[in-house]
């Protein structure tokens, strides 16, 4: 079972996002990604907020899931991890469309 190659664009990109995790594990005294374990992968995403901290573990995931396809490692550290995405509020109902719902006239009628 193989993994389809990456462009230099993608390797590029990829290394941008890997090159500070992998100097701040090495930091750490981690010497062999073989050493990664789950709680290294979730601080290495909280280390950004919304879509780079997305970057993060789905380069993490390919780049880990790859390695065990390879034999270089036996578990994969980001398995079953799932990315809570990005909280964003709803957008606001204009107020002239919220007189329309019952639940608002009556909130609005016993204010006053």
């Amino acid at each position: 079972m193989g993994h389809a190659g990456r462009t230099y664009r993608s390797i590029a990109r990829y290394w941008n996002v890997l090159d500070p995790i992998l100097k701040g594990w090495l930091a750490d005294g981690i010497e062999s990604l073989r050493e990664i374990t789950q709680d290294d992968v979730k601080r290495a995403i909280a280390t950004r907020k919304g879509t780079p901290a997305r970057s993060i573990h789905i380069v993490l995931r390919n780049v880990f899931r790859a390695l065990r396809q390879e034999g270089s490692i036996f578990r994969d550290p980001t398995r079953g991890l799932v990315f809570a995405g990005i909280n964003k509020p709803p957008p606001s109902v204009p107020s002239d469309r919220l007189a329309g719902v019952p639940a608002m006239r009556r909130i609005t009628s016993s204010a006053s």
